[in-house]
């Protein structure tokens, strides 16, 4: 491989790689509920709030990310928000205040917003077009390996030496990382001698551009809704349930999520691939989603055994990366100028419902709550859970109608 393009790889392996550790961080309160409800003298709507703080900012700071990799280039945002996220992560470990608790993941949200947009910008800009949907879900797949790491082992390394010491090696990390970026990372902008480039009015009329094409509304919306389940089931209340259906600990409940996670990081290539190879986007997700439908369905409902759930939820993770193929429909319905702004709104559309969902399952949780405590905490029943989570398939089945009025692009730039 010539030195030049090996360069190029390892430059968006660091920006894919503060991806996939920025999801361990994310899916963290997951397997930390119990401990954070015993820490916090936290209920499970606070949790839930502690979990969601951190999707409030992220989702917020998309459109401004996005707007700002396409003007300034990838690099020196990417160094500042790892910067951020080495900051949070102290804190966190560090805080015995709920408040301040808040405030740290508000901040781990702001720094993590630049890691999937700032890499997939940095891919439009060193590789070609035939690289895109590949190398996106590949950077999409290593989040998903984050979100495995993030639950099973994850639970199982807090065991052993505390959560604030792990914590706190997360924040050591980033520092490196940040090191890494500086040296290996190009700089370089999508326009850099074009003076209309930073006009005002030009960035505002890329905006309503993109905001007026329903199609962009009908992208992000099934993307918003396709990865809702995952967002709030899997990186939050899928291992507290599983461990009290199954009588099993929440490091084991932990492992079966977390392969739902392995399942997403193997099929965002995979899918990729596919949806490129037959060029096609609409039947690749209309597919996926009746997957989704009946695997998530049936792990929830089916009183399935740890071994068969697992299977499932790798399966339904393995679907659930139809998310990529939605983020190469965003790339090609809008101008290529403006790539960056269309893949944070679209990055914004797919964590917006499940960051909702996540503290509304909590107060639900708690309004049925019969006041039993185990372990100074809240104990919720199974049925509770399956009462609540209801809404799982009734959000895929919107998912699934709403891909019989996108376009197919047939992986075309229609710009």
């Amino acid at each position: 491989m010539h030195k030049n393009t090996l360069n190029l790889y390892i430059a968006w392996f660091l920006g894919a790689l503060f991806f996939l550790v920025d999801y361990v961080i994310r899916v963290s309160p997951s397997v930390l509920t119990p401990e954070l409800m015993r820490t916090f003298h936290a209920n499970a709507f606070s949790i839930g709030l502690f979990s969601g703080y951190f999707y409030y900012i992220y989702i917020g700071m998309q459109i401004p990310v996005g707007i700002l990799v396409d003007r300034f280039g990838p690099k020196r945002l990417l160094m500042i928000s790892v910067l951020i996220c080495a900051f949070s992560t102290f804190i966190f470990a560090t805080t015995h205040s709920i408040a301040v608790g808040y405030f740290s993941r508000m901040l781990m949200g702001f720094g993590a917003a630049f890691a999937f947009v700032g890499t997939l910008k940095l891919i439009s800009l060193q590789f070609g077009p035939e690289r895109f949907a590949l190398l996106a879900g590949t950077t999409q797949a290593m989040g998903m390996l984050g979100a495995m790491i993030g639950q099973g082992p994850m639970a199982l390394l807090y065991h052993k030496v505390g959560w604030r010491v792990a914590i706190s090696g997360f924040s050591l990390f980033f520092l490196l990382l940040f090191f890494c970026i500086f040296i290996f990372v190009k700089q370089n902008k999508t326009l850099p001698h074009d003076p209309e480039y930073t006009n005002t009015k030009t960035l505002s009329s890329a905006l309503k551009a993109i905001l007026t094409n329903s199609q962009n509304w009908l992208n992000c919306l099934f993307i918003g809704l396709l990865y809702a389940p995952s967002a709030c089931f899997g990186e939050q209340w899928g291992a507290s349930f599983l461990s009290v259906n199954q009588s099993i600990s929440i490091a084991s409940a932990g492992h079966e999520t977390g392969i739902m996670f392995i399942g997403l990081a193997i099929g965002c290539p995979v899918l990729g691939w596919i949806s490129d190879y037959f060029k096609t986007r609409v039947y690749v997700m209309k597919i996926s989603t009746i997957f989704c439908l009946a695997l998530l369905t049936t792990v929830i409902y089916g009183n399935l055994s740890p071994l068969w759930a697992t299977l499932c939820l790798f399966g339904y993770g393995f679907f659930n990366a139809a998310i990529v193929v939605s983020y190469s429909m965003a790339s090609e319905i809008n101008a290529r100028r403006f790539t960056g702004i269309a893949l944070g709104i679209a990055n914004m559309a797919s964590v917006l419902i499940g960051a909702l969902m996540i503290p509304i399952v909590g107060f639900i949780l708690d309004l049925f709550w019969n006041g039993k405590i185990i372990d100074g905490i809240h104990f919720f029943s199974p049925h509770i859970y399956k009462m609540t989570f209801i809404a799982f398939p009734i959000i895929l089945i919107a998912a699934f109608i709403i891909t019989f009025f996108q376009k197919d692009t047939r992986c075309q730039y229609i710009h």
